[in-house]
């Protein structure tokens, strides 16, 4: 799910990031899915999409040892004014916790960035 907000606010929650656990095995290649909600900026391109960056944090399984990290995702969409819906793509990177992710020279995760699309259609109002 993903709100924007008239003042270049981004918010997403994903239906993946409780872990594993349920999880269909085609979403199962995402390292771990326990993650937060992601927080970031978005705006209009010259091409009529919206782009957006948002971070969120990572956290290991419970029976591992490895680090909190950072993910950073960058999303390209459209949205279709006639049927109410978007489609898009979004990539992810994580980063260690001392790594500043808005630099792209930092190294990133193996395997990295995820990519993947959506499909959405926009949540209005019920009388």
């Amino acid at each position: 799910m993903i709100t924007l907000t008239l003042d270049g606010n981004f918010f997403s929650i994903d239906s993946n990031q409780g872990g594993t656990q349920g999880v269909p095995k085609a979403a199962q290649s995402f390292p771990n899915n326990r993650f937060t909600d992601g927080q970031g900026v978005w705006k209009c391109s010259q091409s009529g999409e919206f782009i957006a960056t948002a971070f969120n944090f990572n956290f290991p399984a419970p029976q591992s040892t490895g680090p909190v990290t950072t993910g950073r995702a960058d999303y390209r969409a459209t949205f279709n004014p006639v049927s109410q819906t978007v489609e898009g793509t979004f990539e992810i990177r994580t980063f260690n916790l001392s790594a500043n992710p808005l630099d792209n020279n930092v190294p990133v995760g193996e395997g990295e960035p995820f990519r993947f699309t959506f499909t959405g259609e926009r949540v209005t109002v019920r009388n």
